[in-house]
């Protein structure tokens, strides 16, 4: 039996696309790509050093602008009069939006169940400064 590729169809069902996100070691240049080991990134025809604590997974969504979203990603959600800044976090088997405000947590898939905005801003590596900021 023959699986589809990632993130394509398959008797209706779609496949989770698991890709990762990561600085090369040494230049620190963001890549993308599968999780090779726990230091490298690439492809089947390549594979790239990184820095491990960089390494970040696809959340599975994009923001209001297209723009993948990334564990580690510092986002602004808009919803009903709330504005909050948070960044991406995975626990429990879920990716978080995390805010240090009133909202707390909420889950990734909620906001955009609930039709809120969501926009990457950043991220907890090349804006550490961000990341505190709320």
């Amino acid at each position: 039996m023959r699986l589809p590729a990632t993130g394509q169809t398959g008797g209706g069902v779609k496949m989770r696309e698991f890709l990762f996100r990561a600085k090369k070691n040494p230049s620190g240049e963001w890549i993308e790509g599968f999780l090779v080991g726990l230091c490298h990134i690439g492809d089947w025809a390549s594979c790239e050093p990184v820095h491990s604590n960089t390494i970040g997974e696809f959340a599975g969504l994009t923001d209001k602008k297209g723009k993948r979203i990334f564990e580690g990603d510092i986002c602004r959600v808009t919803r009903p009069c709330v504005l909050a800044y948070g960044k991406i976090t995975f626990k429990n088997g879920c990716f978080w939006f995390v805010d240090d405000g009133p909202g707390g947590m909420l889950r990734l898939c909620d906001v955009q169940l609930n039709g809120f905005e969501i926009e990457v801003i950043g991220n907890i590596h090349d804006n550490p400064k961000l990341a505190e900021v709320n």
